[in-house]
């Protein structure tokens, strides 16, 4: 028996426009908005919302990573470069076989796209 579907996390973010523009320049969707609300999605298989929280301010010492899965790492880091995103770490190959890159974004989260290189 299935009874969930979806995990679809809500990150609150302090500049709405700033953080619909980073992922969008990544190449995401959006499938939704209101005036403190953007639903971010990519295919059927990335889906998050965005909540507009203007004095969130991430913990410097606590941030908040999370993990997007890729088909290309060394893609996703020539979006983010061209895009002039802030690229936290450059692709490098696990211990585990995959690669990740790592960017952070305008509110502080650090997103880690994990896949093979090319």
């Amino acid at each position: 028996m299935t009874i969930y579907t979806r995990l679809q996390p809500l990150l609150f973010v302090n500049n709405l426009a700033a953080e619909k523009e980073f992922y969008l320049k990544l190449g995401f969707d959006i499938s939704y908005e209101s005036d403190d609300f953007a639903a971010i999605s990519f295919a059927d298989c990335v889906q998050f919302g965005l909540l507009d929280k203007p004095d969130f301010r991430m913990h410097e010492n606590v941030p908040m990573i999370w993990q997007i899965g890729t088909t290309s790492v060394r893609e996703v880091f020539e979006i983010g470069k061209e895009a002039y995103l802030e690229i936290v770490e450059e692709p490098v190959a696990q211990p585990w076989g995959e690669w990740t890159v790592k960017i952070k974004s305008p509110s502080g989260y650090i997103v880690i796209f994990e896949g093979p290189e090319h």
